[in-house]
């Protein structure tokens, strides 16, 4: 590797908070061994789904936190900024691995919904927090089937299955947390 070479990708990965190049071209000669007969076009467009997925939790996140009300407004907002977060983290984690394996993630906002399965988008009551964990879990749940069925793609690709796994392991947790806090009662609400 020539000096220019080094430098050059020294300083891309000086750029990136987490020190990983900004940005990866497509797989070498081994990392396209690897994949083996791995169905790679149908993987970048799982991926891309599941990209497309996550950001639109980002925009639920950003609707709900807008609309905030009563009880939810202090019990979720620190939480909602956390899935908030999260959600655009893994986007990020997809579109990399999205690029890599020579794909592009969809640029367009208005095709957002559609390519990550969204018949229709409608916020929850933003001031009933029944119905805004209702919400989440369902999404959760649709975002982790989405995982299963790109799982199901990833098998000859190695690389893609661990990404997915870590990340739907995350998702499982998340829905594990949703369906205990739905069952609480809400806070100041006696059972007579």
């Amino acid at each position: 590797m020539s000096h220019g070479a080094r430098h050059g990708a020294a300083r891309a990965r000086a750029a990136s908070p987490e020190g990983h190049l900004l940005h990866r071209s497509r797989l070498g000669q081994a990392g396209i061994e690897l994949l083996g007969s791995a169905n790679a076009p149908a993987i970048r467009d799982a991926l891309d789904r599941l990209y497309c997925g996550h950001l639109v939790a980002v925009h639920v996140c950003l609707g709900v936190q807008n609309r905030l009300a009563g009880p939810p407004l202090f019990l979720l907002s620190d939480e909602l900024e956390e899935v908030l977060e999260q959600n655009l983290k893994w986007a990020r984690r997809l579109g990399q691995r999205l690029s890599e394996l020579d794909g592009a993630v969809t640029a367009d906002p208005d095709n957002l919904g559609s390519r990550a399965g969204v018949a229709t988008f409608q916020l929850p009551d933003c001031s009933d927090l029944h119905a805004i964990l209702s919400a989440a879990l369902s999404g959760v749940r649709d975002i982790i089937r989405a995982y299963a069925a790109c799982l199901e793609l990833s098998k000859g690709d190695v690389v893609t299955t661990q990404l997915l796994v870590e990340l739907v392991q995350l998702e499982i947790a998340r829905e594990s947390d949703l369906e205990a806090a739905a069952t609480r009662p809400e806070p100041g609400v006696t059972k007579g």
